[in-house]
Parts: structure tokens; C-alpha cells; sequence
């Protein structure tokens, strides 16, 4: 082999050596990126999916209260009114509040802190 062959070879190994080096970070780099884009992505399709059940929940409980409003009316605009009849079912609905408050204090407490 010609004396200069050698030099040669080495600093084109050198510089194939690099450059995949360089091509591995970049690509590793670019790789990083897309699995935060994915995990952004999934990310946001779960908070879509909970502020739709959460307005699923705000709509039922507007409408559950809605009804609960004009029974009570109707008992309260009898001629005699239905005092008692209206008592006992707010203090069912107080009641029942109650209950899911105390629940919803029991979940907060299980569930990890962030």
C-alpha cells in the first residue's frame, strides 16, 4: 500500500465515525420530541374526554335541580301548601348532598397528592 493509504483510511474512518455519531444524536433528539408531541396529544384527549364528562355531570345536576326546584314549587302553591311534604324532601336532597361531600372528601384523600 502507498505510504499516504493509511492517514487516509483513518481519517475517513474518523469522519464516518462522527458523522454517525452525529446522526444517532440527531435522530435520537428528533425521537425524544415525538414521543412528547404523542404524549402532549394523549394528554389533551384525556382532558377533552373529562371536561366532556364533567359537562355531561353539570348538565344531569342542572336538570335534576331544575325538577327538584318545581316539585317543591308545586307543593308550596297547593291550596293548603305541602309545607311538611317540601321540608322532607329538602332535607332528603341536604341529605343526600351530604353523603356525596363526604365521598368526594374520601376520594381527594385517597388519590395521590401531585
Amino acid at each position: 500500500m502507498a505510504p499516504f493509504v493509511r492517514p487516509t483510511l483513518a481519517v475517513v474512518s474518523t469522519i464516518v465515525a462522527v458523522v454517525s455519531l452525529l446522526l444517532y444524536r440527531h435522530s435520537s433528539r428528533r425521537s425524544d420530541k415525538d414521543s412528547a408531541r404523542d404524549e402532549a396529544l394523549a394528554l389533551a384527549e384525556t382532558r377533552r374526554q373529562v371536561i366532556a364528562e364533567l359537562r355531561t355531570a353539570l348538565a344531569d345536576a342542572r336538570a335534576e335541580t331544575h325538577e327538584n326546584l318545581a316539585i317543591l314549587r308545586s307543593e308550596l302553591e297547593q291550596s293548603p301548601p305541602d309545607v311538611e311534604g317540601a321540608l322532607r324532601r329538602i332535607r332528603r336532597l341536604l341529605d343526600r348532598a351530604a353523603v356525596g361531600a363526604t365521598d368526594r372528601r374520601d376520594l381527594k384523600r385517597a388519590s395521590p397528592s401531585r
